[in-house]
């Protein structure tokens, strides 16, 4: 059986195909006619230009004059003041007129049931107090079904549509069954929140959200206090563990090496408010000449305790510490460099103090204080010499040590170690340390490895020489200048006596034939019979020689007695 209404709609629907099975089949069958027909006509690209622009006010009023879901009879009428709502045309007279035209008198989709409906919107202006009592229902009921489906189809196609459609079946499920699991979950409900205005509600949506809120309303909250309790709980176990940490780490600062202290300190930096008070402890505890005490101190120090005693006393611990701590000493005291200062210059040029306490001073302070500065401990040349002097005297086994932490002042100590070297009075230990310490510091300085190579033995010549070969051109005009010095001689002696007469020739002919010689200021002889040698003594007299010094030849006998003598020219008295 087919309605006339169907029938009707089909011919509109395929008034420009074939009238066939197959069409029929292709839109739906007869089931399918009122969708096919609704989605050409509002939905498709050919449908016209008016119905697509109220598309979505035409869906909110067929979905208003809709049924329930329990019967495909057409509903009860509306007012056109509440389908002027759902079309969402409130404030838009005209348009709303426009749409009432288009479903009533154009398609024949609702019908006006009691009071004046508006057929166009030429009769606005002289209707208006018939609008508000117009009532609208569908037209047939089989339009029902179809437009069911129609709308619910263009609900999916949105999130808002979506969520209307999740809404309606929540709502329907409750009515049935009021159970918690019946209700929205959060995400639903915070979505219908979203995407759904209040007046857009129904009462029973309504009561349906406010039960869900008060559900979830009640869960956040058991929610949160769990939240609240586990995190309470973690941070006080989380609490505890640092704790335990920072006083494993603060003890042990105590024990590990100097080199080893910068790396140590550096979580303890996160755990100061438990550390610090470790720390205080194991200090108080610690023995005031211990390494363990200069630990303690500069991990309190690092971890900004405002002990004034603390500064001093790691300064003091520093200048007793072994040479291999002085490097590592340099880096962590190093943000109190310019408080230290003062008081390790002092103590550098303080000849009352320890040697081995002004070297260490003077260590701490030569990566401090720049290689070129003025008014420093390092620039007054004493500085450079009297550690030049304490590295020579030092074991072998620590030079390494104080080699690398006196680098930055390497420039200032190649002088003073060029002249140790140039020493001969220094032992071989001595010669040895500063052979290497100018290999090291001198190693582009070729104007005094040059000079230290003129005194320079087999050994220290092997180990220098080499040096120079990086700047050949230059080491060898440094010794070309020293080859074409002149020596001359200045004996400071006071003028000949004009009284004194002059050596014969007959004098220096026997001075010859003994080996010897007669100069202006001096006179020699290496082998003279002694008869004749005391003939030569009073010969010379008159001439202002004194002899000084005679020695038998060796190999001579008594009866015939051979000399050697040495005579000064100053005129003196010599007794026989």
């Amino acid at each position: 059986q087919v309605m006339s209404g169907r029938l009707a709609l089909f011919a509109e629907l395929v008034r420009e195909r074939e009238w066939s099975l197959d069409t029929l089949q292709e839109i739906g069958g007869a089931d399918g006619v009122g969708v096919a027909f609704l989605e050409q006509t509002f939905s498709s690209a050919r449908s016209d230009v008016r119905y697509r622009r109220h598309q979505v006010a035409v869906r909110g009023i067929l979905k208003t004059l809709l049924p329930g879901l329990d019967t495909e009879i057409k509903g009860s009428s509306r007012t056109s003041h509440d389908l002027q709502i759902a079309a969402g045309y409130i404030d838009r007279d005209l348009d709303f007129s426009e749409v009432i035209s288009i479903l009533d008198t154009e398609l024949r989709l609702i019908t006006p049931t009691e009071g004046v409906a508006l057929v166009s919107g030429a009769e606005v202006a002289d209707s208006t107090a018939g609008e508000s009592t117009a009532r609208y229902q569908l037209s047939h009921d089989y339009l029902v079904p179809a437009l069911r489906e129609w709308l619910t189809r263009k609900q999916k196609e949105t999130p808002k549509g979506r969520t209307e459609l999740a809404l309606e079946e929540r709502c329907r499920t409750w009515s049935v069954r009021r159970e918690a699991r019946s209700l929205p979950s959060l995400t639903e409900y915070f979505q219908i929140c979203w995407y759904l205005r209040r007046q857009h509600k129904t009462p029973p949506q309504q009561q349906l959200l406010q039960a869900a809120l008060r559900l979830h309303t009640f869960r956040s909250g058991i929610g949160i206090l769990l939240l609240t309790v586990v995190l309470v709980g973690a941070f006080w176990l989380r609490q505890q563990a640092e704790k335990a940490r920072a006083e494993a780490l603060a003890s042990s600062i105590a024990q590990t090496k100097t080199s080893e202290l910068a790396a140590g300190l550096v979580p303890l930096q996160l755990l100061r408010e438990y550390a610090l008070p470790t720390l205080q402890k194991l200090y108080m505890e610690s023995e005031q000449t211990s390494e363990a005490r200069l630990h303690l101190a500069i991990a309190r120090l690092q971890l900004e305790d405002t002990d004034a005693d603390l500064l001093p006393a790691a300064r003091d611990r520093a200048l007793e510490s072994r040479p291999e701590q002085l490097l590592p000493l340099t880096k962590l005291l190093q943000p109190w460099a310019a408080k230290l200062q003062p008081e390790l210059r002092q103590i550098v040029h303080d000849e009352q103090r320890p040697a081995t306490a002004r070297l260490h001073a003077a260590c701490l302070l030569a990566p401090w204080e720049p290689a070129d500065g003025e008014r420093t401990a390092w620039s007054q040349p004493a500085t450079a010499e009297f550690v030049a002097a304490q590295l020579a005297a030092q074991n072998p086994v620590f030079v390494g040590a104080y080699q690398e932490v006196l680098r930055p002042q390497a420039g200032r100590l190649t002088v003073p170690l060029a002249t140790l070297f140039a020493d001969p009075a220094q032992t071989e230990v001595a010669r040895t340390i500063v052979t290497g310490l100018l290999a090291d510091y001198a190693k582009d300085n070729v104007p005094v490895l040059a000079q230290a190579l003129l005194t320079a033995d087999p050994a220290a010549d092997k180990l220098l020489f080499p040096l120079l070969e990086s700047d050949r051109p230059r080491a060898i005009t440094e010794f070309q200048a020293v080859l074409q010095q002149q020596l001359t001689t200045d004996w400071a002696d006071p003028p000949l006596n004009p009284a004194w007469s002059v050596p014969a020739e007959t004098l220096q002919t026997q001075m010859t034939a003994a080996h010897g010689m007669i100069a202006e200021r001096f006179a020699f002889c290496m082998d003279m019979p002694l008869p004749e040698l005391l003939d030569v003594v009073a010969a010379l007299k008159p001439a202002g020689y004194r002899p000084t010094r005679l020695r038998p030849v060796a190999g001579t006998t008594e009866q015939a007695p051979r000399m050697s003598a040495v005579w000064v020219r100053d005129g003196g008295q010599f007794f026989s």
